[in-house]
Parts: C-alpha cells; structure tokens; sequence
C-alpha cells in the first residue's frame, strides 16, 4: 500500500485502481479531538485526485486552494456541484459539457495548473476554434470554462477567473425559420401511409409546438381525451452510459402549459390509443394508464 499526503489528508493506494481517501474535519464541538472521513473510491490515479478533492471540499474546514490544482479537477469540480438553485446538473447537460471539454480544452489545457491559464491563451485557442467551429459553438466553449472558473473561486480552490478577461465571439442569433406549412403537409401525408405513430408526432409538434423531449415525455395521463386537452410538465432525454432520464421542460416551470388539442388532433391521439391497446390485447396485457404514448412496448 502507498502513501501520499494530501493536505489535512491523504491517498493510500490499495491496488491499481482502488485506493482510501481521506480528509480531516473540523474538531469535534463537545471533546475538540479531530475527525476525519475516509472513502474507497476507484480509477484512474487523476480520477483518484479529483474524488479526494472533492470529499475536501464536502468536509474540510479552512482553506484548501492547491498549486496543482489542474483543469481538468476544476471541470470535474464544477460538473459534479449542484446548480445555483441547488438542483443537480441534468445527466445530458453534464455530458454535453464533459464532450466539448474532453474535444476543444482538454488537449490543451486539461493538464495545465487552472491558476496558470491566462486570458490571452484562452483568447488564441479561441481564434483557433472559429477555424474549424461555428461562433456560438466557441461561445459554449468558453461559457463552461467561465463558469468553471467561477465555481472553482467560489469553492476556495483558485482567486481569479482568466475566461472574464479573454475574448470571446460575440453571436447574432439569426431569426427563426419554420417550414412551410406545404412541406409540413408533404411530409405528414407520406408519414401516415409509412409510419402513423410518427406521423402523430409530426402533427403534435407542428399544431402544439411542442418539443421533441416534451413529446417524448407524455404520458397518458397527460391527456384527457374526453376534454381534448394535455399538460406538458416534464421532457425525456436519452444520454449515452445512463440511457433514459426524465428531465424537466426547457424552462423549468415556466415551461409547463396545458394546450386544447382540437377535435382532429383529439380523434388521432383516441386511434392511436386504440391501436395500442389492440396490440396488447394480442399480448394478454393492457396498457397502463401511466405509460408512455409514444412506446415501442404495448406497456408503454
């Protein structure tokens, strides 16, 4: 077993990829003898770092900014900490973040010390990126490294934020453009001869305006067919290594919406009921009413 001193803690190796960490506390209030918490953590020896990190940042007390501190711990530090609001980070957001991190940082600053990253370095790997990549695919880029600087400052672990003082492409966001309702029409009629399931979704996002998570996310308790109405109240997302996750609409809250469905919309949605519960009905099972509406199971 190897030993290595890590502050008011330490790494003791317990294998190639196993190993204790552990990190004192604040004394104990009624005796002050020390504390200390330990976990048995496994990876890589980076991954090692970045876990003891961590634990000290859920129970050390006083300062623990370190000189090796690299970027790579800061994103890890900033991905794994709650939001602003103390929600967690969605498992798709954290892996779209960790995907332009591991693509457009990593390879340059990954394992650079984050106190020595300069506004000007930043600036010139941003000017490279706007080769290859469109303006606002930079400005995502350059957005995860402020805020990750941010929650490092924030955390005790660095004093300043190089990404406030680099240069960033500023954005025009172009105005919407919808298709036709022609080309609308085109595709939904050659979709209900092929595939009616989706061409019901065609035709909920073109009269509700819904989005595709929020329409995967239905349920059908989300319908009331006999009012012709449906609530929108959550999304559906699909992240690789953690497969599906129910998310929150785009806006949070302030996305939910009940919407008329109309009396077209209402007699497509009680066909497709219909079908599926013919198709389980062929199963000897009957779709729940909490299942999904869009569903490659008969059980939805």
């Amino acid at each position: 077993m190897t030993r290595r001193a890590h502050g008011r803690g330490g790494i003791d190796w317990l294998g190639p990829n196993k190993a204790k960490i552990r990190t004192r506390t604040a004394p104990d209030p009624l005796t002050g003898k020390r504390r200390q918490v330990s976990r048995i953590v496994y990876g890589t020896p980076d991954e090692v770092e970045t876990a003891m990190l961590q634990l000290r940042l859920l129970h050390s007390y006083g300062p623990i900014a370190e000189t090796d501190f690299t970027v790579d711990q800061m994103i890890e530090v900033h991905l794994s900490t709650p939001k602003r609001d103390g929600t967690e980070r969605a498992s798709s957001s954290r892996y779209k973040d960790r995907s332009r991190y591991r693509l457009h940082l990593q390879p340059i600053f990954g394992k650079r010390q984050a106190g020595a990253v300069t506004p000007q370095e930043l600036t010139v790997h941003y000017d490279r990126l706007l080769q290859n990549l469109k303006p606002n695919t930079v400005r995502l880029i350059h957005a995860l490294i402020r805020s990750a600087y941010t929650s490092a400052i924030e955390r005790g672990l660095l004093e300043s934020n190089p990404a406030t003082k680099a240069r960033c492409p500023t954005v025009k966001a172009p105005a919407p453009v919808a298709p036709s309702v022609s080309s609308v029409e085109a595709h939904y009629r050659i979709l209900l001869k092929s595939d009616p399931d989706m061409a019901l979704v065609v035709r909920l996002a073109a009269c509700l305006g819904i989005r595709r998570a929020e329409i995967l996310a239905l349920k059908w308790h989300h319908i009331d067919l006999e009012s012709g109405s449906v609530a929108i109240t959550d999304g559906l997302t699909n992240t690789p290594g953690i497969g599906q996750e129910k998310t929150e609409t785009k806006t949070g809250r302030f996305g939910w919406a009940e919407f008329p469905l109309g009396e077209q919309l209402a007699g497509e949605l009680t066909d497709h009921r219909t079908r599926l519960e013919k198709n389980a009905a062929q199963l000897g099972v009957s779709p729940p009413d909490d299942g999904f509406v869009f569903s490659s199971s008969p059980l939805g």
